[in-house]
């Protein structure tokens, strides 16, 4: 039989409740503060923060989302979450959310939103799934972000390692090509110098004596073609001095042709007279490449037709007026069509902005055009670019021309400049020395060879008045050209120095008088221009 409670154990019972009833409402009160915090926090967070349920509807936005949005809470409260994502988004958000678990309860998704006004921003949302008992969501929470500023600069800094990588290979380019320039100028003076040799001792109308001189002239093509690669390889700056464009433009065909397919057509309508530029030749060569390259690429998969014309071009007030970046004057205007797919419109206003293509990835920096643009410009010319969908794309370059009277070079064999002095030749390669010694005995000279440089510094300081002039190579083991020069000259301070090498961009015309040599020639040595310079030296 139990034993009723007494009057203290009721009354401490009704202590202990009343104690449990204020903990209770203490407890309630703190956790009204602490929402009330969470809430205080959630509201002033620099960020868009919403609630809703599994359909999409919304239960909670923060002030920053309704700012963003531009709209009232009582406006959000009720809309459906993804009447706020772009349509173009929506799919692989809503995949985003069905994937989300107990297991992996978060993910996070970027993407652009363009605005009305053709503005664009990125945003990056932070996902997160409610869960009630039996593992079933009951609510979703996102947090985002406007990244567009992080995004600008991430994008800045991606750009610049792709301008310093694009830097570093055109660097390794110009390294690579410099030494196959040098290795293949030695090539082309034996050819060169052997041919001229030849010619000498032929009838003046035997066969032999005109297949001769076309190897020559092919020879001299080449020799052409391989001082232009160095023209573009140099970092060192080049002295604009006038040019025909046709020329240039023609030994870029020649080297496109064998790159472009046979379903694509080259017409050429270059204009041989009146086309003289005051420039830099690897510049008009980079040009003319960069365009023909881009036509390449739009008429690559169907074929068509590329068209290259020049032609003299006179621009009047009249014309001026209408183009505001062209002065009055006399212009060569260098045109370059093709037949391929085209660039709509609301493109052309970008095709010159460094690293903007519409090439597909890996098949361009979007550099191309940018160089182009700047060169045009550097040269107070003008370029012009015409398109459209389907039709092709043109473009017009006009170049600043100038009244050039000076004749062109003429490569035909003539009679030589002769003399009797006595020369030190000195080159690492020894078919070169042969050549040398023939080449110079032929001219009447009294020639001393060697492939040695510290050789050749020898036998001078044994008798250092026993030659009138030296001819050295630049680059030889060793020693290089240079270094023998000033050595020489150290011995003998007035002898002249005669310094030949196919490829080198630590000397110019500039610091060769600071060295004090006479002549500077550049490989391979034609027979006819080193007589020539011999004679100025000597003379």
């Amino acid at each position: 039989m139990s034993q009723e409670p007494t009057y203290e154990d009721l009354i401490q019972q009704i202590k202990d409740l009343e104690k449990a009833i204020d903990e209770r409402k203490q407890a309630g009160e703190a956790m009204r503060e602490s929402e009330k915090r969470y809430r205080a926090v959630v509201e002033d967070m620099p960020a868009m923060i919403c609630r809703f349920l599994p359909n999409g509807t919304l239960t909670f936005v923060n002030s920053f989302f309704c700012s963003f949005f531009m709209k009232y809470k009582e406006e959000l409260i009720g809309q459906n979450f993804f009447d706020f994502i772009p349509e173009a988004e929506r799919q692989k958000i809503e995949n985003i959310f069905r994937s989300l678990d107990k297991k992996s309860p978060t993910a996070v998704h970027e993407y652009r939103a363009v605005e009305q006004d053709r503005t664009s921003t990125w945003q990056e949302w932070t996902y997160r799934a409610l869960f009630a008992e039996h593992d079933q969501v009951v609510e979703y929470q996102a947090i985002g972000r406007d990244i567009t500023e992080q995004k600008t600069a991430r994008d800045e800094r991606t750009r610049l390692e792709r301008q310093l990588y694009q830097a570093q290979k055109i660097e390794a380019i110009g390294t690579l090509a410099g030494g196959i320039a040098h290795d293949f100028n030695n090539i082309l003076s034996a050819v060169i110098g052997h041919s001229e040799l030849a010619l000498l001792y032929l009838p003046k109308k035997s066969q032999a004596k005109q297949n001769l001189k076309k190897i020559l002239n092919s020879a001299y093509r080449a020799r052409k073609l391989v001082n232009l690669i160095q023209t573009i390889s140099l970092e060192s700056e080049v002295e604009p001095k006038p040019v025909q464009i046709h020329l240039i433009v023609k030994e870029a065909l020649r080297l496109l042709r064998a790159s472009l397919p046979t379903t694509i057509d080259i017409h050429q309508d270059l204009a041989t007279e009146s086309d003289t530029v005051l420039c830099d030749p690897g510049h008009i060569h980079q040009v003319v490449m960069n365009l023909c390259t881009n036509a390449h690429h739009a008429m690559k998969e169907n074929g068509g037709t590329l068209s290259i014309s020049l032609a003299p071009e006179e621009i009047d007030f009249q014309k001026a007026e209408k183009q505001p970046d062209l002065h009055p004057g006399a212009y060569v205007k260098l045109t370059v069509s093709d037949t391929g797919h085209g660039v709509d419109r609301s493109l052309l206003e970008r095709i010159f902005d460094p690293y903007f293509t519409t090439k597909d990835i890996n098949m361009g920096t979007g550099l191309g055009l940018a160089v182009v643009h700047g060169i045009v410009k550097s040269y107070g010319g003008k370029i012009q670019v015409s398109s459209a969908p389907g039709k092709g794309t043109t473009f017009a370059i006009f170049f600043p021309r100038i009244i050039d009277d000076s004749e062109e070079e003429s490569e035909e064999i003539m009679d030589f400049p002769e003399g009797h002095e006595r020369i030190l030749f000195v080159d690492d390669e020894q078919m070169l020395v042969d050549l040398g010694r023939e080449m110079l005995g032929k001219l009447g000279y009294q020639v001393e060879s060697t492939t040695n440089p510290l050789r050749a510094l020898e036998i001078f300081r044994r008798q250092p008045n026993r030659f009138d002039l030296v001819i050295t190579d630049m680059t030889m083991p060793h020693m290089t050209g240079d270094v023998l020069a000033v050595k020489i000259m150290q011995i003998r301070p007035e002898i002249p120095i005669i310094l030949c090498t196919g490829y080198n961009e630590s000397i110019t015309k500039k610091n060769e008088k600071e060295l004090g040599i006479k002549a500077f020639e550049m490989k391979p040595l034609v027979m006819r221009k080193l007589a020539g310079t011999i004679r100025d030296v000597l003379d």
